[in-house]
C-alpha cells in the first residue's frame, strides 16, 4: 500500500475510534467552522482544538507503526494550529512530510518500533 493511502485509512479508522460522525467529508476542517469573512462561504468544521488534535495525531502515528510496512510519523513536529486549518486532503500531505518508512535496522534497534 502506498504511503498516502496509508495515512489516509489511519486518519479515517481514527476519526471512527475517535466517534467523529463525519468521518468521510474530506471538505471538512479538523477545528471549529472557519466562518465569514475569512471562508465566504463558510467551512465546516470537525470541532478538535488544539490538545485534541494532539490525541489524535498521536494516535495516527501509532496505528501506522502497526502498517505495512510500518511507518514512522513524527508527530511532535507538525504544527496542530496548521491542522486545525487543514481540510482532510491538506492533513494527509502535512502527516506525509513528517513520515518515513520503518527500515529493519531500526525495528532491531528501537524496540517501539516493531
Amino acid at each position: 500500500m502506498s504511503m498516502i493511502a496509508a495515512i489516509d485509512i489511519a486518519v479515517r479508522l481514527q476519526l471512527l475510534s475517535d466517534g467523529v460522525a463525519l468521518y468521510n467529508d474530506y471538505g471538512r476542517v479538523m477545528g471549529p467552522n472557519i466562518e465569514p469573512p475569512i471562508a465566504d462561504p463558510a467551512i465546516p468544521g470537525l470541532g478538535f482544538n488544539e490538545t485534541g488534535l494532539k490525541i489524535f495525531l498521536s494516535k495516527v502515528a501509532r496505528r501506522l507503526k502497526f502498517d505495512t510496512p510500518p511507518l514512522n510519523y513524527e508527530w511532535t513536529t507538525t504544527s496542530t494550529a496548521n491542522c486545525l486549518t487543514a481540510d482532510r486532503e491538506t492533513l494527509i500531505e502535512i502527516i506525509a512530510a513528517a513520515t518515513t518508512e520503518i527500515t529493519d535496522s531500526e525495528k532491531k534497534t528501537d524496540p517501539e518500533k516493531k
